[in-house]
């Protein structure tokens, strides 16, 4: 069995997202992280079984980071308005980072299963996300708001044309 180092895969993963977000999707090939790398192709497949996985995991690292920060953002917010509109914004701008890859390439990253476990797991840490920061500024006044909220964030942030200031007037409403 061939063996793993992490730091290794955490090298992978940060080769692989500066050609993502440098040259898009199109150009980012499993030999072209090798060669940045400096390890040989069949290397990548011990920690990643194809690219759509690797990709995959790229955008998942890159959450977990947004998501470390912004938790410790919504906790400084001053109102549960504005710790919304940090996620929005968040949410906006981590779409917007990978918007070829959903756009372009459907296919290759929307699978019908994968989609669903992701979109169940991302609205699952949102709702983690949003509960404590409700409750903090007594607007938890039903436990299906926070799901209700990431849900609407998250259709927000795939549409390029809806943002938060759309739909502020109404979340004010929510959570006053």
């Amino acid at each position: 069995m061939p063996k793993k180092i992490n730091a290794l895969r955490e090298k992978l993963l940060t080769c692989a997202r500066d050609i993502l977000i440098r040259k898009g999707y199109s150009e980012l090939t499993i030999r072209a992280i090798a060669n940045e790398c400096g390890v040989v192709p069949g290397t990548i497949y011990n920690y990643f079984p194809s690219k759509e996985k690797l990709v995959e995991s790229v955008m998942m690292e890159d959450w977990k980071a947004q998501r470390a920060r912004l938790d410790v953002e919504m906790q400084d917010a001053g109102s549960a308005l504005e710790a919304v509109r940090m996620l929005a914004v968040t949410l906006d701008g981590f779409v917007e980072r990978y918007h070829e890859i959903w756009e372009k390439h459907p296919a290759t990253m929307n699978d019908s299963s994968a989609f669903r476990k992701h979109h169940k797991q991302l609205v699952t840490q949102m709702c983690g996300m949003l509960q404590p920061i409700m409750e903090k500024y007594g607007c938890m006044f039903h436990p299906v708001l926070p799901q209700f909220l990431a849900e609407a964030l998250l259709v927000l942030a795939a549409d390029e044309d809806k943002h938060f200031e759309n739909v502020e007037p109404i979340m004010r409403k929510l959570l006053d």
